[in-house]
């Protein structure tokens, strides 16, 4: 489950730790989830079963993919890795935008724990998906 500086309840959090969910903090371009509340809120309130969805874009928007990274690294479980002009949360595939991925996904693999990539991307009807995703991913890793 992610959520974006929403609260979160002993209650919802004891519901849900039993059933093997474990509750995300998402970053999010608004003065609640900046990494720094996040972090704040997790470690304030003694949130150890609580993780972070490091975004990609919205830390590329919000400050850059290194200083969000650097402030969220031990906490990141689970990424949305989408690209933008840093103007705009327009989810594009990684390299339509500014994001310099190969730094990105060096930031990534020097995680406690490697994250999953998610790709969290808007509609584009100019591209076949199945063959951007082979594309996306090969450049992601660097081959």
């Amino acid at each position: 489950m992610i959520f974006g500086g929403a609260r979160l309840s002993k209650r919802g959090r004891a519901f849900a730790k039993p059933l093997g969910v474990r509750i995300l903090l998402e970053n999010l371009p608004n003065e609640l989830s900046t990494p720094d509340r996040l972090v704040e809120m997790i470690r304030g309130a003694h949130f150890d079963d609580v993780g972070v969805c490091f975004d990609f874009g919205h830390a590329h928007i919000m400050s850059s993919v290194l200083e969000g990274f650097e402030v969220l690294k031990s906490h990141i479980c689970s990424t949305h890795v989408h690209d933008n002009d840093k103007m705009k949360d327009s989810h594009l595939w990684p390299g339509q935008g500014s994001i310099d991925w190969k730094h990105a996904m060096e930031l990534l693999r020097s995680a406690p724990q490697t994250p999953p990539l998610l790709l969290e991307l808007g509609e584009d009807e100019k591209v076949n998906p199945l063959e951007k995703l082979r594309e996306t991913f090969d450049k992601l890793e660097g081959n």
